[in-house]
């Protein structure tokens, strides 16, 4: 993937004409190309003073449509109820439109790696008759689901950690790069939710471990370390 140029999608809705031939331009140095079409892009970025319930919807319908895309949104949502909207609609990241084109092509790279991840490993990874691999995870009875990169990556480490904690700020820094970001912080709350529903019935549980992080267990009791 070093020697080609990322595709990009970025969708602009600025008052700033200016943003996005200088946005375009400066991702272009970083090798980084912007295109219109979805459909040969790899990494979706929106930037937007705010979003409204029809762009919800759209990156929505975008989510439903392409599992395997990173989302990166930018705008001025400063409320926790709007950002989580957008984590709720499978956003996988969200930065304040006050950063710089440095660090939006640095979060940029940090999409990059998932991609390669999910290019390169293969990887299957097995927990009491549970199997992930790549993005699907096989149940005992044989049905799968097709799980979001970020839900994938989260599960990856619950499986190669089980029955010892895996604190908080150990998978922020794995999924997201940063271990401190608020909205990150929930967003990843909300995933595991969703994770602890499609493993219901299966016989493996996600505890939480208090002010410390979760541990993944199959039996009782209980003993995570």
């Amino acid at each position: 993937m070093k020697n080609e140029q990322l595709a990009l999608l970025v969708y602009i809705n600025s008052s700033d004409r200016s943003i996005k031939s200088e946005l375009t331009s400066y991702l272009y140095k970083h090798a980084i190309g912007v295109y219109d079409n979805i459909d040969s892009c790899q990494i979706a970025v929106f930037y937007r003073p705010t979003f409204t319930s029809t762009d919800i919807e759209m990156l929505r319908r975008l989510r439903l449509k392409n599992v395997m895309i990173p989302i990166l949104c930018v705008s001025y949502e400063q409320s926790e109820k709007s950002r989580l909207a957008l984590y709720d609609a499978g956003i996988d990241m969200h930065m304040g439109m006050t950063c710089g084109y440095e660090i939006i092509v640095c979060k940029i790279r940090v999409c990059e790696k998932w991609l390669v991840t999910g290019k390169h490993n293969q990887t299957t990874f097995n927990f009491k008759n549970c199997m992930l691999k790549g993005l699907v995870l096989t149940f005992p009875d044989g049905t799968t689901l097709t799980l979001t990169k970020s839900e994938s990556k989260v599960l990856e480490v619950f499986f190669t950690a089980h029955n010892r904690i895996v604190y908080r700020k150990e998978m922020m820094q794995i999924i997201y790069g940063d271990s401190d970001d608020y909205f990150h912080s929930r967003s990843l709350d909300t995933q595991i939710c969703r994770i602890r529903r499609y493993l219901k019935g299966t016989g493996i549980h996600i505890k939480t471990i208090n002010n410390k992080g979760w541990g993944m267990v199959d039996k009782k009791p209980y003993n995570i370390t």
